[in-house]
């Protein structure tokens, strides 16, 4: 009878790597390795992320495929990244142009949103602006105005 045996990883065996002792093998893994890596965060977008005490970090996550900024009147805005996993991101995708002649790089909406059906608690209703924009920390404004690039 044949027999198979599974191997769960294993170093190509080449005739080119094998004047390289097994620990050359091991450091150029891991070179390439790193260097994936860090070719993955190069490639991820950067945005402007607002912490919970106030604080605007700069951060980045390869899902990210925008940045925003949410205003409330009398508020600071607040700055984040966006993906599919948070929120439907295709409305805004298609929005977003982006062609050699022509790209729209950023777009406002005004949103109202009405808590009472969640009780009591929340009986107001609530006006933000909500922006979003393609490219690497595209978001970090203080206000609505700058962040159209509107100059007062």
């Amino acid at each position: 009878p044949v027999r198979h045996s599974a191997t769960f990883f294993a170093l190509p065996h080449s005739k080119h790597l094998s004047f390289l002792p097994h620990s050359s093998l091991i450091r150029m893994a891991h070179f390439v390795l790193v260097l994936l890596l860090a070719i993955g965060t190069a490639i991820a977008l950067e945005c402007f992320v607002s912490k919970e005490d106030g604080e605007t970090v700069v951060s980045s996550d390869p899902t990210w495929s925008l940045c925003g900024m949410m205003y409330v009147e009398g508020g600071n805005p607040t700055l984040f990244g966006l993906s599919e996993s948070i929120e439907r991101l295709t409305p805004y995708e298609n929005l977003l142009v982006n062609s050699p002649m022509y790209k729209v790089k950023s777009t406002c909406f005004n949103e109202e949103h009405d808590f009472s059906a969640l009780g009591s608690r929340w009986a107001s209703k609530e006006e933000t602006t909500r922006c979003v924009c393609r490219g690497n920390l595209c978001n970090g404004h203080k206000t609505i105005s700058s962040f159209l690039g509107i100059r007062g």
